[in-house]
C-alpha cells in the first residue's frame, strides 16, 4: 500500500552477531552456551536462558534495548526521508524503546490467547508450551504497552483483532493508510 516496513526484531538479529557490543556482552552475561554457527548468537539458546528467568529477562534486556532502540530511532529516520508512511512493527517494546512517540498512530493487534501461542509456536517452531512460556515472560510489556498506547496516544490508537481474517484486515490497511495520509 505504499508504506515502509520496519520490523525491529530483524534490527536486533544485526545486533546478535560478532564484533558488536551487544554481542560481546550478551556473551559475558550468559556465557557462551549462547553461541550458535559462526558464533553468532542463538536466539533460541538464549530464549531457553532467558524465558524462564526473570532476572535473566531483565539482563538480557539492559544489554540489548539502548543498541535496539538508538538502530531502531535511526532506521526510522532514514526511512522517513524516501516514505511518507513508515510502518513499524515492534509489539510491546515499541513502548519500551520509547519508539511509539514516533508515531502518529499506534496499532494494537490482538487475538485470543490460544491464536497466539499457535500462531508464535508455528512461525518458531517450537512447542506450544514453549510458546506459553515465552507469552508469559512477555504479558507484563503486553499489558503495560496498551495502557501506555491508550493513555499516549488518545485517539490517534485503533486496536485491531487479528482472527477477523485477511480480508477484514486490508479493509482495517486501507482505512489506517486513509487517515495517516490525510493528517
Amino acid at each position: 500500500m505504499g508504506a515502509m516496513y520496519l520490523p525491529v526484531d530483524q534490527l536486533a538479529h544485526a545486533l546478535y552477531v560478532p564484533g558488536t557490543a551487544v554481542h560481546r556482552r550478551l556473551v559475558r552475561e550468559f556465557g557462551p552456551s549462547i553461541l550458535g554457527n559462526g558464533g553468532v548468537v542463538d536466539r533460541r539458546k538464549l530464549s531457553v536462558r532467558v524465558f524462564a528467568n526473570r532476572r535473566a529477562m531483565e539482563r538480557l534486556e539492559r544489554a540489548v534495548h539502548p543498541a535496539l532502540g538508538a538502530a531502531a530511532r535511526a532506521a526510522l529516520a532514514r526511512m522517513r526521508e524516501r516514505w511518507p508512511v513508515t510502518v513499524v512493527e515492534a509489539g510491546p517494546i515499541l513502548f519500551t524503546l520509547g519508539l511509539d512517540k514516533a508515531c502518529a498512530v499506534v496499532v494494537l493487534v490482538t487475538c485470543p490467547r490460544s491464536v497466539q501461542v499457535a500462531r508464535l509456536a508455528r512461525s518458531r517452531g517450537i512447542s506450544r508450551a514453549d510458546a506459553s512460556r515465552r507469552l508469559a515472560a512477555v504479558a507484563v510489556h503486553q499489558s503495560a504497552a496498551v495502557r501506555s498506547a491508550r493513555s499516549r496516544k488518545p485517539g490517534r490508537t485503533v486496536v485491531v483483532d487479528t482472527t477477523a481474517g485477511i480480508a477484514a484486515m486490508r479493509t482495517v490497511a486501507e482505512r489506517l493508510m486513509g487517515a495517516v495520509a490525510c493528517g
